[in-house]
């Protein structure tokens, strides 16, 4: 098992940043954009985005420090998808969320996305 978070922890993480995201947009009508190739920078960049405007009361992060979430957005801020890699292919939340490779991001299990796609 991976260490850290559990998987329905880093569900109810996805859930809270998506949640977070909706009020960005609410404030800024485009969602917050970043660019790298790196996933831990793109998190770490969107977290900023959060924290700092005060969406988010602190930075989503696994303590096992690995880059198991993940952010895409596309380049003007009208769609994104949020990712976490969970450690169980069976997860039933998989069931529920994106799939494909929206925004270039892997959907496929054992990756649990959710998101706005245009």
């Amino acid at each position: 098992p991976i260490a850290g978070l559990s998987d329905a922890e880093r569900v109810a993480a996805i859930d809270n940043v998506a949640h977070a995201i909706e009020l960005y947009y609410r404030d800024h009508r485009a969602d917050p954009v970043v660019t790298s190739d790196i996933a831990q920078n793109r998190w770490a960049n969107l977290m900023g985005f959060l924290v700092q405007g005060g969406y988010l009361a602190d930075p989503v992060v696994d303590p096992a420090g690995e880059a198991r979430f993940d952010y895409r957005s596309d380049s003007l801020g009208r769609g994104f998808v949020l990712g976490a890699a969970l450690s169980n292919s069976r997860d039933t939340h998989l069931a529920a969320g994106l799939h494909g490779a929206p925004y270039g991001m892997n959907c496929d299990a054992p990756v649990y996305c959710k998101g706005f796609v245009k």
